[in-house]
């Protein structure tokens, strides 16, 4: 187009085709397809080049962008739904990515909460599974920029209510647990354990597995194996898939805990044990596998100590010989009474 055209009308072509889109039906937008709607927003920019600075043109386009993303999120047709929340996806990653940022990430947020976008994607009677599995990156942005208010947490955990969204929530917990605050954390995990035992699934036992990853808190780390040493000495009431799975969670957080830290823990399991009210099957498979995962990690040090020649390795011997004591090399025999702790060892060596 010639240029002096451009300056007389551009801006007007350009606002006219914007309000076009955003004025049309949802029934008159059902046939075109989702390449025509971006081709038209393509030219819209290009439109745009000869009477706007670049800056000002990445801001206007991802502004009408984010206005047919609305729109397209409350359409009725399900496709122009799930294509809404590609493209408000791919607006949040550009934003995240690019130095010259057509938005802050305050105002997305606020965008999104002024046009109900929470509640649109996480209201069980609003959304549907396809919208539920791409919010992840929504969710994950407002836990980075710690604007996850309590009401919000709410929205979404309601989702877990209904069997068919349940998991894809626990997916995204599991995915973004890294970006968690300890509020969040905690939240999770008295919703979690307050659900009664005979409801619970792998779903919440994998999700309190990687809060536990996460999170620095002893304090915490140290209820979630609590949480599982409970669900662990009430075999009896889950499938042993489940029971399998807890063992295993349980053992992975506390296979790095010292040896005098696992001392309570082995006299709780021989005086469960003793209990004949409970499976003991479950108590020797959690009693193995800690002693063998002690005796792995103390071979692996002494090994590297010796290889390394640092004199001031804690490679403790005795610590050795009591994991022996306690089981033997291939015995799967338990003894009751450890003969000798680390402490003591230390002080008779």
């Amino acid at each position: 187009m010639h240029k002096d055209f451009i300056a007389a009308y551009g801006q007007r072509i350009s606002q006219a085709i914007r309000n076009r889109l955003l004025s049309a039906s949802d029934k008159s937008l059902r046939d075109i397809r989702k390449e025509q709607i971006d081709a038209i927003l393509k030219s819209v920019e290009n439109v745009s080049r000869r009477f706007l600075s670049k800056e000002e043109r990445e801001q206007q386009n991802e502004v009408l962008k984010l206005e047919m993303c609305n729109k397209s999120l409350n359409s009725e047709f399900l496709e122009r739904r799930i294509n809404a929340i590609k493209d408000l996806n791919s607006v949040l990653w550009k934003n995240n990515v690019q130095s010259n940022k057509a938005f802050t990430t305050e105002f997305l947020i606020n965008w999104m909460t002024e046009n109900q976008v929470f509640t649109t994607i996480w209201d069980t009677k609003k959304t549907h599974i396809q919208l539920v599995q791409r919010s992840n990156d929504i969710f994950k942005l407002l836990m980075k920029e710690d604007k996850m208010t309590p009401e919000l947490l709410d929205l979404f955990w309601n989702l877990t209510e209904t069997p068919a969204y349940k998991s894809e929530v626990f997916k995204i917990i599991n995915e973004t647990a890294f970006h968690l605050k300890t509020s969040h954390i905690e939240y999770f995990f008295n919703k979690i354990t307050a659900t009664p035992s005979d409801k619970l699934s792998m779903e919440e036992f994998n999700a309190l597995s990687e809060l536990g990853k996460y999170c620095k808190n002893q304090d915490f780390m140290s209820k979630v194996s609590n949480f599982f040493w409970k669900i662990i000495t009430e075999a009896s009431h889950h499938t042993d898939e489940l029971i399998e799975n807890c063992i295993k969670k349980f053992t992975d957080m506390v296979q790095f805990w010292t040896i005098e830290s696992k001392w309570p823990l082995l006299e709780s399991l021989v005086d469960q044990l003793k209990l004949t009210e409970h499976p003991s099957l479950p108590v020797i498979r959690v009693f193995k596998k800690m002693i063998k995962d002690q005796k792995e990690r103390v071979t692996t040090t002494t090994t590297v100590a010796t290889t390394y020649s640092y004199s001031t390795y804690p490679t403790n011997a005795a610590t050795i010989e009591s994991v022996y004591d306690m089981g033997g090399s291939n015995s799967t025999q338990i003894s009751t009474t450890p003969t000798t702790t680390t402490s003591e060892a230390d002080s008779s060596a």
